[in-house]
């Protein structure tokens, strides 16, 4: 059984914060679960804490990120993929794993909150709103 897993939260089918590690995948529903009840889009690094309660990744494969910021990465990551590469490059893709560069996750989750949003740049506002 693998492990990759990615959590995304959409709005109107648009990622607004994404979730990815590379260990204890098997927990991505608890972490869906998790927001789903929250009823509003965590920022990178509320997402980062949750994931972590719900016992996904680790120190050094957990990422959380919003449009706007990048939290974890431990030492296991190059923080060039994170911020200008792959990471960044495939954020709009709730499904895409950017640990690989196929895509691909054995675990992967997507929560939407079914409000439509025109410009990505107004989530944050959304989520402002929201919480």
């Amino acid at each position: 059984m693998g492990t990759q897993a990615v959590v995304s939260v959409t709005v109107g089918g648009r990622t607004a914060a994404k979730v990815v590690c590379g260990c204890n995948g098997m927990n991505a529903g608890r972490l869906a679960e998790a927001v789903r009840k929250l009823k509003v889009i965590p920022s990178s690094g509320e997402f980062f804490e949750m994931a972590r309660d719900c016992d996904l990744g680790c120190g050094d494969c957990l990422v959380a990120m919003d449009a706007e910021m990048i939290v974890g990465g431990g030492g296991g990551l190059d923080p060039d993929d994170l911020d200008g590469g792959r990471y960044r490059a495939t954020f709009d893709d709730p499904r895409f794993n950017p640990r690989w560069a196929r895509g691909t996750a054995d675990h992967v989750e997507v929560v939407d909150f079914p409000i439509p949003v025109e410009p990505a740049e107004d989530l944050a506002a959304l989520a402002e709103e929201m919480g």
